[in-house]
């Protein structure tokens, strides 16, 4: 299955749009706090897609080997833990605004379980 940049563009909008929508409606607020996990997860499968296209480390069927797994977990690794870094960074100079946007980490076992859920 090939997959352009067009449709990873669309799918991390719809991953932005959920997330604003489960702010709005309070659903972090909720007992169902593990929607933030998958949607964490649908974006490390974003950035593997990402990567995977821009790299172009495709076989000629179409398939992947397992040379390309490393790369490809260390590039979802490196972006989810950037992520978190600028997350954090956002609580600290803009406290307000990363609470309003519900964009922040509140723990360090909270973002380690974001990075995770990137991964997998």
């Amino acid at each position: 299955m090939k997959f352009s940049l067009r449709y990873i563009f669309i799918l991390f909008l719809t991953i932005v749009g959920l997330h604003f929508m489960a702010n709005a409606i309070g659903l972090y607020e909720t007992r169902i706090i593990w929607f933030d996990n998958v949607l964490h997860a649908f974006a490390g499968a974003g950035f593997g897609l990402f990567w995977l296209q821009v790299s172009k480390k495709k076989n000629q069927d179409g398939s992947f080997d397992l040379s390309t797994v490393f790369p490809l977990a260390m590039f979802v690794l490196c972006t989810a833990l950037v992520w978190e870094l600028l997350e954090f960074l956002f609580l600290k100079l803009f406290t307000h605004y990363a609470h309003s946007l519900s964009i922040y980490s509140p723990s360090l076992g909270e973002a380690s379980m974001d990075v995770v859920s990137n991964l997998a």
